[in-house]
């Protein structure tokens, strides 16, 4: 008999801080996360397993995340051009804020929102929880 596999999660993080809560809150849902880098890092991980959502973590100065969404959207395939992108970073980061929602990101939170509903959003990703 086989199970199917329950979705992942991908997410382009390089704040330790914020990798520790998203790994302490997917242990304590049983959600698998993912760590990528690049567009071609999504492609792999979707045609391996499902993927539910992208989280980005917009501090991840070192990734270049704008582009990793754009080259998303752009794809010809609908698993990777559909993917919900959810992005967080600093709040008053309001040009942050902007060149994500032009890359092509679903939904941008704070910080502080992102981290207190972590477990809404390893569940359910695509959740219209309020921010604040």
């Amino acid at each position: 008999m086989s199970h199917s596999v329950p979705p992942q999660l991908l997410a382009i993080v390089d704040d330790l801080f914020m990798q520790s809560r998203i790994d302490a809150a997917a242990e304590a849902t049983g959600v698998a996360v993912r760590y990528v880098h690049t567009a071609d890092d999504i492609r792999a991980a979707v045609a391996e397993r499902p993927a539910r959502a992208l989280l980005v973590g917009m501090a991840a100065t070192r990734r270049p995340w704008p582009a990793v969404v754009q080259a998303l959207r752009a794809d010809p395939n609908p698993a990777m051009a559909g993917l919900y992108v959810l992005a967080f970073g600093p709040h008053m980061n309001l040009t942050l804020r902007q060149q994500a929602l032009d890359a092509g990101v679903n939904r941008v939170v704070a910080n502080s929102a992102f981290v207190r509903l972590l477990p809404t959003i390893l569940a359910t990703p695509t959740a219209d929880v309020p921010d604040e």
